[in-house]
């Protein structure tokens, strides 16, 4: 008998799309981190940063020069980190 993996129940409010944008994570007194965004919703990201790079719980995302919002990491993978927006990003990105 073939087993069968469990369905996964997707928590998220706002679906994502997957995109490849360009963004900046934004520190205090350091210089500013590039990074990928690989998805996005309205309510969050998944950003790409290089595998040796760490950022702290709470910081500033500027997303291809055009919307900028503090972020929360609500979870991190090797190289990837998974973000909750403070400020809903707008549609016309």
């Amino acid at each position: 008998m073939q087993q069968r993996a469990p369905l996964v129940t997707e928590r998220r409010q706002f679906g994502r799309r997957p995109v490849q944008w360009q963004g900046e994570v934004i520190l205090p007194c350091r210089a500013a981190l590039a990074c990928t965004i690989k998805n996005t919703s309205r309510m969050g990201a998944l950003i790409e940063l290089d595998a040796y790079v760490w950022v702290p719980a709470r910081f500033h995302l500027v997303i291809e020069g055009r919307f900028e919002t503090a972020c929360t990491v609500q979870h991190r993978t090797s190289g990837c980190v998974g973000v909750k927006f403070d400020t809903p990003m707008p549609d016309l990105l």
